[in-house]
């Protein structure tokens, strides 16, 4: 896996840590203690895939196997889960919140997948 794994993931914690910043010290006294809860748990899920994501490169160049679907079915999740509680608790549209299954079921089928793949080795 190339250079653009390691920079996608690095980016992406970047921005995990730059929205529990925001959600810390900006929302926190404009949302909701319910949407402070929506949008600590997109941040949670955010960053800890982030680094999961570190964990799949590492596992592909120790192992010399492609893990590029599974890196971008979290890549994804991160973007439909986390991306659409963001979205919700910035603009208070619920139906957005439709879109989140499609993040976790993307979280899911990734680390399926890369765990068959790593036992299958």
């Amino acid at each position: 896996m190339k250079g653009i794994y390691l920079s996608t993931a690095g980016m992406l914690m970047a921005l995990a840590i730059v929205l529990g910043a925001f959600g810390a010290h900006v929302l926190e006294s404009m949302l909701t203690a319910d949407l402070l809860e929506t949008w600590k748990t997109a941040v949670l899920y955010h960053a800890l895939n982030s680094l999961g994501l570190f964990a799949i490169i590492f596992t592909a160049k120790l192992w010399h196997i492609s893990l590029t679907t599974p890196f971008w079915l979290i890549f994804a999740g991160i973007i439909l889960f986390s991306g659409s509680l963001y979205a919700l608790c910035l603009t208070g549209v619920n139906l957005l919140g439709a879109i989140t299954p499609l993040g976790g079921v993307s979280f899911i089928s990734g680390w399926m997948l890369y765990a068959w793949k790593v036992a299958n080795v």
